[in-house]
């Protein structure tokens, strides 16, 4: 896997992270958004599991995003254990 194909996987990753943080402010920690954090928290996955698997690619930058992207799909799984009711900027 070159670098390339690490550098989408990380955009796609962002993305899906921002997708799951809009559906959250919008539409409140739903079913949609539960499936849009399990696809994050899986690419994610692969990320980690390719930044491993291909250490002289792994530049900082990458590191970096995927500890960011960590950071926010931690922060978003714990939105998603608070009662609907106290989910901040959740439509009723």
């Amino acid at each position: 896997m070159g670098v390339e194909k690490l550098t989408r996987i990380a955009s796609a990753l962002v993305g899906t992270i921002a997708e799951a943080g809009a559906r959250a402010r919008e539409f409140g920690t739903d079913t949609e958004f539960r499936e849009i954090l399990r696809r994050a928290r899986e690419m994610h996955n692969l990320l980690i599991e390719a930044l491993i698997e291909n250490e002289p690619l792994s530049t900082e930058t990458l590191r970096r995003v995927a500890k960011t992207t960590e950071n926010s799909i931690d922060e978003l799984e714990a939105l998603a254990e608070m009662p609907e009711e106290i989910v901040p900027n959740a439509s009723p």
